[in-house]
């Protein structure tokens, strides 16, 4: 069976757009994570530009295959669109995995993602005919409906339509931002009653001991995370109080695999901000250093300086004083803080 040809996977690295790329990849593979997934592409982009690809698409021959499994995600609601796309990687990758989770704004106006969830004929359209034509197995990502009856018939309906493996975010497409909440795991766990394909389970794997809690009340095969190893890259790694305090390691571990395999600087900056936020967050200074770094070097740099101070407790310099007559409330709590109001 398939799922056992990939190594039986227990953990899993989401597909985020900018964030799930080879470099990073690369790193969680090495620290426990046994699935990758690609970034969330544009299926439409991606057959029509080929400066998203490069933008947004690499590989290489690590990055798939036994013992390191890699889907590529595809988005879009025309099957034959994705089916092109899908063409353009199948020899790259081990499944090809059709996104109906992603609730964004975005999604919604090029209706893909959890927009599709109500759009069944569509859905099962894209589905079967990436089933019926690609060498590879094709896989589907979705969100829990707001009516569990609708979350367990559209599950039913992947697997009918030829989904070899699903995943299912315990999470409304509402769940979002301050909305977001804890994902409903029992919910998953209903879902594996009514399907007998693998099943993951994504939402609220914030650190290592979450991982067997969630294979226990979802019943899933195996879970993912996402934004939590961003923070975390070694979250997979084993047991919380094993892993490091700070990640000043580990960015440096990343950044030497994004000068093996190069990525846009904009994608490095946001996972070294991520990785070293509770460190920037007190020095603010560094915090901006980060943010405009044009170069790994440059990062290196920051962390070195990160790692010095947080080591030797060395003081961030003081925030300069300004005069905050007629200051704009949101200007007062950024100087304050450090951080923008919507950071």
């Amino acid at each position: 069976e398939f799922w056992r040809s990939i190594g039986s996977p227990r953990t899993a690295l989401a597909p985020m757009v900018e964030a799930s790329e080879l470099p990073f990849r690369m790193l969680v593979r090495r620290h426990g994570c046994d699935l990758c997934y690609s970034p969330m592409l544009n299926a439409k982009s991606f057959v029509n530009c080929a400066q998203f690809r490069k933008s947004f698409w690499s590989t290489c021959p690590q990055d798939s295959g036994p013992g390191q499994p890699m889907f590529v995600q595809l988005a879009g609601p025309d099957p034959l669109t994705m089916l092109e796309a899908a063409k353009m990687v199948e020899d790259h990758c081990d499944a090809v995995d059709v996104n109906l989770g992603c609730p964004q704004s975005i999604a919604k106006r090029g209706n893909y993602g959890a927009w599709l969830q109500d759009q069944w004929d569509t859905v099962r359209a894209v589905v079967s005919t990436l089933h019926q034509h690609l060498r590879v197995p094709v896989t589907a990502k979705m969100r829990k409906h707001f009516h569990e009856e609708r979350t367990l018939g559209f599950a039913r309906m992947l697997e009918e339509a030829g989904a070899q493996v699903l995943c299912v975010h315990g999470r409304t497409r509402k769940q979002k931002g301050h909305l977001l909440g804890v994902a409903d795991w029992e919910c998953i766990q209903r879902i594996r009653e009514q399907i007998s394909i693998p099943l993951i389970a994504n939402g609220s794997v914030a650190r290592y001991e979450d991982i067997q809690r969630c294979l226990d009340i979802s019943g899933a095969d195996a879970v993912m995370s996402g934004e939590p190893i961003r923070r975390n890259p070694l979250i997979f790694s084993g047991p919380t109080d094993q892993q490091p305090a700070e990640h000043f390691d580990v960015g440096r571990e990343y950044l030497q695999l994004c000068d093996e395999y190069p990525v846009p600087i904009p994608q490095v900056r946001e996972h070294i901000l991520r990785m070293m936020m509770p460190q920037l967050d007190i020095h603010h200074d560094l915090r901006v250093g980060v943010l405009t770094s044009a170069t790994t070097a440059e990062l290196r740099a920051h962390i070195d300086l990160v790692e010095t101070r947080t080591r030797q407790g060395i003081a961030p310099p003081p925030l300069p004083v300004r005069e905050r007559i007629d200051m704009d409330p949101a200007d007062i709590l950024a100087e304050s803080t450090g951080l923008g109001l919507f950071d």
